[in-house]
């Protein structure tokens, strides 16, 4: 795969690249070093992370739906605004599990204000915290009944398990 003059595969060495809105669908990045890379409003949906390096990266804006980004280093990467429905996260930026029915992702911010993601729905986790099953029940038609089972066991994986802030050298 060729995107703005770089060959994309396995292990690229793609440090510092300005890839704003590459189109990088289901790319094969695995331990590829993109640190410092301007990933910037970038479709990386479905794409294979893994053990990549993305120090430094802005991944603001990014689609990183489905993408596996077990073992990448985030140090210090920006975060802001990315669509992470479905991601597998790295166990440190980004925390993710499956529950049923819905992927569950969250992610805390350089002023230490976590977001969570369950499907496409993602908010300030207070307004998870003090959700109302009528504003549950808009989300979708299973909602409610899923929330009430699932409600206290995130709510507690989350303070148990928090999110590295994004941005931040750890």
């Amino acid at each position: 795969m060729i995107v703005k003059g770089y060959e994309i595969n396995a292990f690229a060495d793609l440090r510092g690249a300005n890839l704003y809105g590459a189109n990088l669908r289901g790319a094969d990045l695995s331990g590829a070093n993109l640190s410092g890379a301007n990933l910037y409003g970038a479709d990386l949906r479905g794409a294979d992370l893994y053990g990549a390096n993305l120090y430094g990266a802005d991944l603001s804006g990014a689609n990183l739906s489905g993408a596996n980004l077990y073992g990448a280093n985030l140090s210090g990467a920006n975060l802001s605004g990315a669509n992470l429905w479905n991601t597998t996260g790295n166990m440190g930026e980004i925390k993710s599990l499956q529950l049923d029915t819905w992927s569950v992702v969250w992610i805390k911010d350089q002023e230490n204000k976590t977001t969570l993601q369950i499907g496409c729905q993602c908010h300030p986790l207070g307004l998870w915290e003090k959700s109302d099953p009528r504003w549950i029940a808009t989300l979708d038609p299973k909602a409610t009944d899923w929330w009430g089972k699932w409600k206290e066991t995130i709510l507690k994986l989350v303070e148990m398990s928090p999110a590295t802030p994004y941005g931040k050298v750890s």
